[in-house]
């Protein structure tokens, strides 16, 4: 029982450990390998009469639009677009950044929301707003005099999403086919969502035929970097990282550990497209394979851009499945409901935690009791048997097998169960799991205070709480039975592990844990006396 108590806890904490390295330390970008190369499109729209390629595509002016003029402004966001129909800044009211007023989604010349065709990028010519706030730009391309391309934006007073309708028109008397309508998102390099270790873009996703891909880019391997660095195989180039994905598609994102781009078309998109950088940025797009155009006709494509929060009920409004984008699955979602109506309560998400932290050391009171009194039980029975263990230890030292068939026997003839004590402990686990995950990745603490702590999602910037925390574990350690020195030896060593992890961990978990490991020690205080008596 104690190799496999030993074992629980040493996985526990290595998937622990994996999740604080990638959620709390950005990565550095390292070279990337290229998988997939995206096929070149047709570089000309095929028609009766072919149009000479003669004039560069950046030969166009650039407008001159007032700035304000192209401002979406709501009650929860400000967003500014550029003259050529770009995003440029993508301010959250609700938030704030350290250093700055507001998050930020976008703070620069990423040119998110270009619109390709045929693989080209058309350049923006006019500018109208119209009924309704609706910035409308028009774009043409030298190369493609016969089509035209209208964007136009609208904005709601409380959404944090923006639509975005395109408009392809053939002003031709000929009929037009052309590939790859392409709406495209890019990000700087190194793309951030403000200045926190929390706000580096960790992932692209793409929900298709029904279920949600996460998008990965790789690197070189360390062993191609070390034969390529013995000269036993050619240099490892750097080059981007392209992943197309074919399907029905019914979003795309890119997220970081609180805030999310989203790109979700009207109607199913059979083709996206994801690209990683050797400099570090990320691209992702929707395109629309093949367009059919009729002499003088207009087709239209209707998007929804989102730039917010990963708020669960402001996501499962806005599209199917882009809920599932919080991470947070039907256990934690019952955490996560609990934890905001305490809220409600108190209106301190600190306190929150600790009644939540309270409510359910009450819940599983029952098991924790159980666990406690098997293992005494177990340690009484273990000290009784230590002498006969040690005859079998002498007498099969040599023969592995013999001594644990001989061992295993001993056990039942004396009716003690080596896993009694671990069965509880693993029932236990998925709910330990869904509060790690609730206090992770619930945006509610962002920015939540308590105490001397002004943001319950970092860390403790003093680290108290990781202290107090390594304290607590280490007296609830001493107070747990133990049937084998080695294990209470174990028990040390990963309270210290613990300690260490937890550094970096948010307060708010942190404080979770805290207040967990000194009801559990008033707990078992209180079962002892019970149990003496």
């Amino acid at each position: 029982m104690e190799k496999r108590l030993v074992l629980a806890i040493v996985l526990s904490a290595l998937v622990l450990f994996l999740y604080n390295l990638f959620y709390y330390k950005e990565v550095e970008k390292g070279q990337i390998k290229q998988e997939q190369i995206l096929p070149a499109p047709p570089s000309k729209i095929v028609k009766e009469t072919p149009v000479e390629d003669s004039v560069e595509e950046r030969d166009l002016p650039t407008l001159k639009i007032k700035e304000e003029k192209l401002i979406l402004k709501t009650n929860v966001m400000k967003v500014r677009l550029n003259p050529a129909g770009e995003i440029d800044s993508w301010q959250l009211f609700k938030f704030k950044e350290k250093g700055k007023e507001f998050v930020e989604l976008i703070n620069s010349p990423a040119k998110p929301l270009t619109v390709l065709l045929n693989n080209k990028e058309f350049m923006a010519t006019d500018f109208s707003v119209l009924d309704g706030g609706i910035k409308e730009f028009v774009y043409t391309n030298p190369t493609m005099p016969e089509i035209s391309v209208i964007k136009q934006f609208s904005f709601y007073p409380d959404s944090y999403a923006v639509d975005v309708n395109i408009k392809v028109i053939n002003s031709s008397s000929l009929p037009l086919k052309a590939q790859d309508l392409t709406l495209q998102w890019n990000s700087p390099p190194n793309p951030r969502y403000g200045t926190t270790a929390h706000s580096t873009i960790l992932a692209q996703l793409c929900f298709i035929n029904g279920k949600m891909d996460k998008i990965t880019h790789k690197a070189p391997g360390i062993m191609d970097g070390i034969l390529s660095g013995l000269g036993l195989m050619p240099p490892v180039q750097p080059e981007d990282s392209v992943r197309v994905k074919e399907g029905k598609i019914n979003w795309i994102a890119q997220e970081s550990q609180y805030f999310l781009n989203i790109l979700i078309p009207d109607e199913f998109v059979e083709k996206a497209i994801f690209i990683q950088r050797i400099d570090g940025q990320r691209i992702m797009s929707l395109a629309i394979p093949k367009i059919n155009l009729l002499p003088y006709q207009t087709k239209s494509f209707n998007f929804k851009v989102y730039g917010g929060p990963k708020d669960m009920e402001i996501l499962k409004s806005l599209t199917f499945g882009a809920d599932r984008l919080t991470g947070i699955d039907p256990l934690a979602g019952v955490i996560h409901f609990i934890l905001k109506k305490l809220y409600e309560m108190t209106h301190n998400y600190g306190l929150a935690i600790i009644l939540l932290t309270i409510i359910i050391k009450i819940l599983l009171h029952p098991l924790t009791k159980k666990n406690f009194k098997v293992m005494k039980d177990m340690q009484k029975k273990m000290k009784i048997l230590q002498p006969e263990l040690e005859k079998l230890k002498e007498k099969h030292k040599d023969d592995k097998e013999t001594l644990n068939r001989e061992m295993m026997e001993l056990y039942k003839r004396a009716k003690v169960n080596p896993l009694g004590g671990c069965l509880p402990i693993l029932l236990q686990m998925p709910v330990f799991f869904a509060l790690f995950t609730t206090l992770n990745k619930s945006i509610e603490l962002r920015g939540a205070s308590f105490l001397i702590w002004s943001d319950l999602s970092l860390k403790d910037p003093l680290y108290i709480l990781p202290i107090l925390m390594g304290a607590t574990m280490f007296i609830q350690q001493k107070m747990t039975p133990a049937t084998d020195p080695q294990q209470a030896k174990m028990g040390q060593i990963m309270t210290i592990v613990f300690t260490f992890m937890f550094l970096n961990f948010p307060v708010g978990l942190v404080l979770y844990w805290s207040v967990q490991n000194i009801l559990t020690i008033a707990e078992q205080y209180l079962i002892n006396k019970g149990i003496e008596k």
